[in-house]
């Protein structure tokens, strides 16, 4: 670790980021709102929590922990914006309580019903303690807005309806990290920010407060990105960085983390866990992990391996339960990076994992904003198989059909048994063979995965094993 994330870094200090003091938890947390008094003993609270990292913008101290609102809990899983509120709550209490003060949502999530949820539930703390993220999404300001809210003409006057609604939604007078949403290539930046004016306005918006910092998420081909970076004066950038995309024969994550740090720009990361793929790894994978650290999880190595990197203000997860809670802010408390032997453990389990052959989907959804015309839950259904992948259940058809199938039957049995049981869980007219490869999915998708390539394939290989059953 650097010198410079050692002066921003104070690892054992008592920070005063707002914990619950003898009031407690049934007191003050239990419901949506509380009173200026409950607000005040909140403010006044301290807490030994996650670590913090000077904003370079302001010297703010942000948790290193972030807050992603895009994987919260559902009341009902085929429905993207039945959030359960209850459950979520609890979750937002366990973060702010334990330190966690940077919240991210934006314009799409949850099909347009993260940013109202958030607004509500952040509400009840302090407003100067904690940090809010959102975004300006590029699809509504020059097509249909698919939750009807954007109903103005031009790019300018959509982005202006955007960031008020935002405002609104989230129930608050000023936005702290303002993101330009999945800027793919120079020539959309160009052509969606700079010739429509929309950058413009948010840097009036910016000198009256209501913006505080500007910055972008990148979704795009790695040699895009350098234009992008010199093209302004960015205070922030989130890009995908975990260990499994860090080298060149994945995604070179790598090189756009090093971009950033030569341009003297902080990095935000999204998916350290990848989605959860690196929460769960097959067996020979995991076994390395669990005896070289028993009492760690799986997924802690990888918010680990992202946190010891000198230039991250923010490792970003999309938390999804309190389990998942409680176990990032555990990693992050009292954070040590890792060494160098714990560096050479891990890239033994990345070397197991990756003789496996996943969909590298991280389950994100932007492939269906707006919805599959098929009505195909795509994350879903690539899941299932990742999982199925990862558990080695994904029947081997050719020895299915092999001379020797009676010596292997019991074990193909219980293969299929497993794959059909987590498949079926997706209701039948989400499933992978109403794919009609329209490919209206896969511009969207931010990993370049070939959607509709990947849903042929399950799709024939559910065929096969049900012809065989």
């Amino acid at each position: 670790m650097s010198n410079n994330q050692n002066d921003n870094i104070s690892r054992r200090s008592a920070l005063k980021y707002m914990g619950i003091s003898a009031l407690g938890v049934a007191t003050i947390f239990t419901g949506i709102s509380c009173t200026k008094s409950d607000k005040d003993a909140i403010k006044d609270a301290k807490v030994v929590g996650v670590i913090k990292v000077k904003d370079k913008v302001s010297d703010a101290e942000i948790s290193l922990l972030g807050f992603g609102c895009m994987r919260l809990p559902l009341k009902d899983i085929d429905d993207k914006t039945s959030i359960n509120e209850a459950e979520a709550m609890e979750m937002f209490d366990y973060a702010y309580n334990h330190g966690v003060n940077y919240f991210d949502t934006a314009w799409f999530y949850h099909s347009g019903a993260s940013e109202p949820f958030v607004g509500k539930a952040l509400k009840k703390y302090p407003r100067e303690s904690i940090y809010i993220a959102t975004k300006m999404p590029i699809s509504p300001l020059t097509n249909d807005d698919p939750n009807g809210l954007v109903k103005s003409e031009g790019v300018l006057n959509r982005a202006k309806e955007i960031l008020g609604h935002q405002l609104e939604r989230l129930q608050t007078d000023y936005i702290d990290f303002y993101f330009l949403h999945s800027v793919n290539n120079f020539q959309q930046y160009e052509n969606t920010f700079i010739h429509s004016g929309v950058l413009d306005y948010l840097l009036e918006q910016k000198a009256k407060g209501v913006i505080k910092r500007i910055g972008f998420s990148f979704h795009g081909p790695n040699e895009e990105f350098p234009k992008i970076v010199d093209a302004f004066n960015w205070d922030f950038c989130m890009i995908q960085v975990n260990y499994y995309d860090w080298e060149e024969d994945i995604s070179d994550a790598k090189f756009l983390y090093d971009t950033l740090d030569k341009a003297g720009i902080q990095s935000i990361f999204m998916e350290p866990v990848r989605g959860g793929m690196l929460a769960n790894l097959n067996p020979s994978a995991s076994d390395i992990l669990q005896d070289a650290a028993p009492d760690k999880s799986i997924a802690s190595w990888a918010i680990r391996w992202c946190a010891s990197l000198p230039n991250v203000m923010n490792v970003l997860s999309g938390m999804s339960a309190l389990e998942h809670v409680k176990d990032n802010v555990k990693t992050l408390t009292d954070f040590e990076p890792l060494t160098a032997e714990e560096r050479n453990i891990l890239a033994a389990a990345l070397s197991e994992y990756k003789d496996i052959k996943l969909i590298p989907c991280t389950y994100c959804d932007y492939c269906i904003s707006p919805p599959c015309p098929a009505g195909i839950d795509i994350a879903r259904v690539f899941k299932a198989y990742n999982e199925c992948v990862t558990e080695g259940n994904v029947p081997n058809l050719l020895l299915k059909r092999a001379s020797d199938r009676t010596r292997h039957q019991e074990k193909i049995d219980k293969q299929t048994r497993v794959f059909f049981a987590k498949m079926n869980k997706i209701p039948k007219n989400r499933h992978a063979d109403r794919c009609t490869l329209c490919d209206e999915c896969m511009s969207k998708c931010p990993n370049s995965v070939n959607i509709t390539e990947n849903m042929t394939k399950i799709a024939d290989l559910m065929k096969s094993l049900e012809s065989m059953r």
